[in-house]
């Protein structure tokens, strides 16, 4: 029997075809065929199909209130087909195809004869006309599916036509429906960390009703990470809330990302769970030196597109997105002249840093409020040791940027430190002021400097006055 994989699928709609003898004292009436009829497949979108006539029906009967039909072979290259498998007559072509139980013994068969014979090409919800009564068979011929979607299973049906029915619309295709994952980061759609700092992605997927057709089926759930994310290899299961153990990881680089394809092999398990939750649990740690402001976890699942044959469909994607952020120190003085010299400390969740003119620019920050205290000034400034606070907030929808704010709460602090959100994305600057000296004079300074002139002055004028007296008195 000749072999062919062709991009097709398989799903039946089986009517009888009997042969029958009726006995006198059964109720029999004719059936008017006639001729001229059409036939509409109909699908949710325009779909490529070919039809096949595989047999006439030559007579139409209804006996005890069902239709009972007389074949005859559709076309000299349906005769050629049986007659090339032993199967001679109409009678024993008909006989044989009642003998294929199972779905899967169809499928088979309808792959097989559509190598052998001619159709006619067209398309879904465009009506074929001209037809007469007879068994047909109709293909989907789509080469590309939709995302989350299959190619149709083949379909099978005796359609007749009558002066009360001319046109048949019963054929629909029969496509299955995959949903597209979920992912989230630390239960969000985006998140930010600090380098080193792990995070955790949860997926959830769907398992969709998988047609009985198959006989293996491919279920993979693909997850790529980019490069600033570091997989911890603590993959966790469950299915239907239940831990389930009966997938494999596999764990593949695509240049500088990570690609993680979990693989569920077990065909009746995901039959017995249809409708239920895949979660899928792991956590990544963000690099300490090798991320980017914007890391992202993107997933999708690949699945069987085609009961009779290898060919494989995706959903879509979805993403969660973990964002590390930038700050910059600057240090001026009242005129905004650039300072060197100066340092600081930050810290905030997770972050105790020393901050000096060669490390002022700090990046793999989270969102969250930082303290800078100065502990050393430029030379020939104070150093007030005041502690300056500010905050990063993480962006609050898609298209919205984080932002920075100043969030000094001490009196004598504020309007020392000047924040920027007019910066690249996740990149930010804060500005130190210093003020050289002091408004009001203090000891060691120019107060004190008056005070001892007017003081030797003093002495001074004191001491001649006592030697005028001394010489007057003598």
């Amino acid at each position: 029997m000749k072999k062919t994989i062709k991009i097709l699928t398989i799903a039946t709609i089986i009517l009888s075809m009997i042969f029958a003898f009726v006995p006198n004292n059964v109720f029999a009436a004719t059936i008017e065929l006639k001729d001229n009829g059409s036939i509409t497949v109909d699908a949710a979108e325009e779909r490529n199909i070919t039809l096949y006539k595989l047999f006439n029906i030559d007579k139409a009967e209804e006996i005890d209130g069902e239709e009972q039909y007389i074949y005859s072979f559709g076309a000299t290259d349906v005769a050629e087909y049986f007659a090339g498998e032993g199967y001679a007559t109409v009678k024993e072509a008909v006989a044989y195809i009642n003998t294929l139980a199972t779905d899967s013994d169809l499928n088979v068969f309808a792959m097989d004869i559509v190598d052998s014979i001619s159709g006619t090409a067209g398309k879904t919800r465009v009506a074929f006309e001209g037809l007469t009564s007879g068994y047909y068979l109709v293909i989907d011929n789509t080469t590309t599916v939709p995302e989350g979607s299959t190619i149709s299973a083949v379909l099978l049906g005796n359609v007749v036509f009558t002066a009360e029915k001319t046109s048949y619309e019963d054929f629909e295709l029969k496509v299955d429906s995959i949903t597209a994952p979920e992912i989230k980061v630390n239960g969000e759609d985006w998140d930010s960390a600090n380098k080193e700092e792990d995070v955790t992605f949860t997926i959830t997927q769907t398992i969709p009703t998988i047609n009985d057709k198959h006989t293996t089926y491919t279920f993979n759930v693909v997850n790529t990470l980019s490069k600033g994310l570091n997989y911890n290899d603590d993959i966790a299961v469950k299915v239907g809330g239940a831990d389930y153990t009966d997938y494999e990881v596999e764990e593949t680089a695509d240049g500088d990302n990570t690609v993680l394809t979990i693989k569920f092999l077990n065909l009746s398990d995901l039959r017995d769970n249809a409708g239920k939750d895949i979660k899928i649990t792991y956590t990544a740690e963000v690099d300490a030196t090798d991320f980017e402001h914007v890391n992202t976890s993107e997933v999708y699942t690949q699945y069987s597109a085609n009961p009779n044959g290898t060919d494989k469909a995706k959903t879509g994607n979805d993403s969660a997105t973990v964002y590390t952020y930038q700050v910059t120190v600057n240090k001026v003085d009242a005129d905004n002249k650039a300072l060197e010299g100066a340092e600081f400390t930050l810290t905030g969740e997770g972050v105790s840093l020393k901050v000096t003119d060669d490390t002022k620019v700090i990046t793999g920050l989270k969102a969250g409020e930082y303290t800078l205290v100065e502990t050393k000034a430029p030379e020939g400034y104070p150093c007030p040791e005041y502690e300056l606070k500010f905050t990063i907030a993480d962006k609050a929808e898609e298209t919205v940027n984080a932002t920075i704010a100043d969030t000094t709460s001490d009196d004598a602090a504020k309007g020392f430190l000047v924040v920027d959100n007019d910066t690249a994305a996740n990149e930010f600057v804060v500005t130190v002021i210093n003020v050289k000296g002091s408004p009001l004079p203090t000891t060691g300074g120019m107060g004190t400097k008056i005070f001892t002139t007017v003081g030797i002055i003093l002495m001074v004028s004191a001491a001649a006055v006592l030697v005028y007296r001394n010489k007057k008195s003598k």
